[in-house]
């Protein structure tokens, strides 16, 4: 590999495993069950396991949870998941 790709293999891992995501039931407007993976899929799995075939309800949407979000940031502090600074931003581009 050549010095480019390994570079922003480091940076895409750094930006995906920043990114978690839970189930939100858009009638009560807040997130449930305290799900929080790091791709759709898995959070997705995750939901079918606990709660079976409801999970095809339209009301149960996989949204990313963002920090700054107080409906989120219970399950972010579980997960021990961190905001990115600027300063970290562009360390991790350097590198």
């Amino acid at each position: 590999m050549t010095y480019y790709r390994l570079v922003r293999k480091k940076v895409m891992n750094n930006k995906m495993n920043d990114i978690y995501y839970g189930v939100y039931n858009t009638c009560k407007k807040e997130f449930q069950f305290g799900i929080c993976e790091p791709s759709k899929r898995k959070a997705m799995k995750k939901l079918f396991k606990k709660i079976g075939k409801d999970a095809y309800k339209w009301r149960f949407v996989i949204k990313p949870l963002k920090h700054g979000n107080p409906k989120a940031e219970p399950l972010l502090k579980k997960v021990g998941s961190k905001p990115q600074t600027e300063s970290e931003v562009s360390d991790a581009n350097r590198n």
